[in-house]
């Protein structure tokens, strides 16, 4: 896998801040959730399909199996980063 840098976090995290808790993590939440939405459809793409169904398995299950979502943690809470 490649490496991402990203300049600006920082300012970022400083703007959000200052906006208060309810509405930095209404922001952050949208923000996960688009860039989930990215990453769910590459996996989507990359998942393996049956060439045929079978009694006990029918091809496009996994594909529709993969799932994103996103949860803001309590104050209290460590990131799992």
């Amino acid at each position: 896998m490649g490496n991402v840098k990203v300049d600006g976090l920082s300012q970022i995290h400083k703007a959000l801040s200052e906006l208060g808790r309810k509405v930095s993590n209404k922001i952050a939440v949208k923000a996960m959730r688009e860039g989930g939405k990215i990453v769910r459809e590459q996996a989507r793409q990359n998942a393996p399909v049956l060439s045929q169904s079978t009694p006990y398995r029918r091809a496009g299950t996994l594909k529709k199996a993969i799932k994103s979502s996103t949860k803001v943690l309590k104050k209290r809470q460590k990131s799992a980063l």
